[in-house]
């Protein structure tokens, strides 16, 4: 049930403006409503009396699970 999202932003256009990880964090925030699935939360049931459930409308962890990454040119 693990899934992975990549996003390329390039800052090449930006002027004097400035866009950082906690800015794109807040758009997101921003917009989770919009994307359901993104705010379930597997739950494991105690003594594996029935398959996972998917717990709805939590909190998200923008700070972990929005993690920024420097690549090379």
């Amino acid at each position: 049930m693990h899934t992975l999202k990549i996003a390329v932003i390039a800052f090449d256009d930006m002027g004097d403006r400035t866009f950082g990880i906690d800015e794109f964090r807040e758009v997101i925030r921003g917009r989770l409503h919009k994307l359901d699935p993104f705010r379930y939360q597997l739950v494991d049931i105690p003594f594996k009396f029935h398959h996972p459930m998917w717990r709805e409308n939590c909190d998200v962890d923008l700070e972990y699970h929005v993690r920024p990454w420097r690549v090379r040119a």
